[in-house]
């Protein structure tokens, strides 16, 4: 069990290599499910070995359901390949064995499984709160953190984002931008690294004081 603790952050990191929307966001809400099985089915259709990734899908879908319904992960008793995700026990569900959902899902190719596993969850949360109206989902802590809400920064960042490849594609990126932030930043990078000096920075002049009034949505 341990084992996969130290592992998971390491599995989820490998979903870098999936061809996700640049904005994608990885809170593993319900909503993030189809948007990572298509981007899973994409790599998976351009000749990829999608085998590498089904622990870090397996990860991603095991801690949605368990922002949703509470309980841990374990792997004791089941294959070494098959973590468990075990839920709130008021809610009465099985163990979901993420690794095989994500197989299926490759299987089918439906691009639904991820949505249909995690619903199925949602109806049983849903009926416990219904039940009772004080329950709420506890995440046994296992290092995995949801991001929080977006903010300010975030939304900068989001406006940054755009702005950079309007500019790559007009080959015109101003030099504040282009001095900060690479071609190969995602939104999450422009984030931590642009969007608070953007916010924050020293006044600006020609397109660099344009390009920040548009950042700051100004």
């Amino acid at each position: 069990m341990s084992r996969w603790l130290d592992e998971i952050l390491i599995e989820l990191g490998k979903l870098g290599a999936l061809p996700l929307p640049e904005d994608f966001a990885d809170d593993y809400s319900p909503e993030s499910l189809p948007v990572l099985e298509a981007a899973a089915l994409t790599h998976q259709e351009q000749g990829a070995n999608v085998d590498l990734l089904v622990r870090a899908l397996g990860a991603y879908l095991g801690e949605a359901i368990l922002y949703t319904a509470g309980g841990h992960w374990e792997c004791s008793g089941f294959p070494a390949d098959d973590p468990a995700v075990i839920v709130d026990p008021v809610l009465k569900a099985g163990p979901v064995h993420v690794c095989s959902v994500v197989r299926r899902a490759l299987d089918e190719a439906s691009g639904g499984v991820f949505a249909e596993e995690h619903g199925w969850m949602q109806i049983a949360a849903d009926a416990q709160r219904e039940r009772d109206p004080g329950w709420r989902p506890v995440k046994t802590a296992d290092g995995v953190q949801r991001p929080q809400p977006p903010g300010p920064q975030a939304e900068a960042a989001r406006r940054l984002s755009t702005c950079l490849n309007h500019g790559r594609r007009e080959r015109g990126v101003c030099p504040w931008c282009a001095g900060r932030a690479a071609p190969t930043f995602g939104i999450r990078e422009i984030q931590r690294r642009v969007a608070p000096a953007f916010l924050a920075g020293p006044a600006l002049t020609g397109t660099g004081q344009a390009c920040r009034a548009t950042i700051r949505g100004e």
